[in-house]
């Protein structure tokens, strides 16, 4: 396994984002497809109709009272509505039966602060101490979004325990991009593959996501390239999963179909890699608990052994779904966690667990 394999193939995914359903998305398929075809694999893309979204402004955003302020943060988030230019309303907690907090990815939690006006529910702020940007879990809520600071979070948090009135100005400019596809790349020797070695290939949409999941990517096609000549082969199949930055909609539609078809009833356990380029170390775990964010989740939900490998270190990694997720947060040390991610792949594959995850 050389650095210049992973090295090119860092450097050709993270050209533009690969957002699912865009051009660079469907560039970073046919590129998979070839590296995958090249080793050997037999190679097939399961397709499935989908609704992209796409941000045409910045998202805007002012406290008109108890004190005239700008957000100090204004963040997108995914799905989206979108608002009629300009509105105007009073922060409404609670405002027609809707929850204080929402999860996004099934596992962050948000506080949720309706804007009200004469119309209703116009808008929707989400806070919390930390925060990026976010996806909503579907496209099925036209309500407008987005996400304010850590100090304007708490800033609003202190003005309503007080009692006070909250008006803003806001607008969120976005639009559904209905009638798409998206694509899980599936390359497999054997024909009935008992365990699935697994990585999304597209991007936040605002970033070329060479952490996430850039590296998750080189990661696996080196794992593919280790197996390529060993029996192993035959009982593994490497899955390059769509539109996981969409709630894992590619993990969830294959489960679907697997399910479906009867297939999954023959897979024993699934490895997903994600994030693995930045850190001091790598870290894998199959507690259900702590899946929820990845594309494991779905085959836990359903029993089956899932295993989670992913980077960590002593400090947060600051780039979530920020446009710094780049091919310069990659160092040489980035490189090396890359090359072991392969190596406790194949590890894993040797040692395949019996067990089986339940989620209640």
């Amino acid at each position: 396994m050389t650095s210049k394999y992973v090295a090119d193939t860092l450097r050709f995914l993270c050209q533009q984002p690969r957002s699912a359903g865009s051009v660079w998305n469907a560039a970073a398929r046919e590129f998979l497809t070839a590296e995958f075809r090249a080793m050997g694999y037999a190679v097939r893309l399961q397709e499935f109709p989908f609704t992209g979204w796409e941000l045409l402004e910045a998202p805007r955003g002012v406290f008109l009272t108890p004190k005239s302020r700008p957000f100090e943060a204004c963040l997108p988030v995914v799905w989206s509505g979108a608002t009629p230019g300009e509105i105007e309303g009073v922060i409404q907690p609670g405002a027609a039966g809707l929850p204080d907090y929402i999860a996004t990815f099934e596992a962050y939690y948000w506080e949720l602060f309706p804007v009200v006006n004469e119309h209703g529910v116009a808008a929707c702020l989400l806070g919390n101490h930390t925060i990026w940007p976010q996806s909503r879990d579907d496209a099925s809520d036209p309500t407008p979004y987005l996400m304010i600071g850590a100090d304007d979070w708490m800033f609003l948090r202190v003005a309503l325990h007080r009692k006070q009135t909250v008006r803003v100005r806001l607008s969120v400019n976005s639009r559904y991009l209905p009638g798409q596809k998206i694509a899980n790349i599936i390359a497999q020797r054997g024909e009935t593959p008992s365990a699935l070695i697994t990585a999304h290939y597209d991007s936040f949409f605002n970033t070329v996501g060479a952490h996430d999941n850039a590296s998750g990517v080189a990661a696996l096609l080196c794992a593919a390239r280790r197996l390529a000549e060993s029996p192993l082969a035959d009982q593994v199949a490497f899955v390059a999963f769509d539109a996981e930055e969409w709630n894992k909609f590619g993990a969830y539609r294959f489960v679907e179909e697997a399910e479906r078809s009867k297939e999954l009833q023959r897979i024993k356990a699934v490895i997903n890699i994600d994030s693995v380029g930045v850190g001091d170390r790598i870290a894998h775990f199959d507690d259900p608990e702590m899946l929820t964010p990845f594309d494991a989740y779905p085959f836990a939900q359903k029993g089956i052994h899932a295993v989670q490998i992913t980077s960590t270190g002593d400090q947060p990694f600051a780039h979530w779904h920020q446009p710094g997720d780049n091919l310069a947060i990659i160092s040489d040390a980035g490189y090396k966690l890359i090359g072991k991610t392969a190596r406790i792949v194949e590890r894993l594959c040797r040692h395949q667990p019996q067990h089986k995850s339940q989620i209640p």
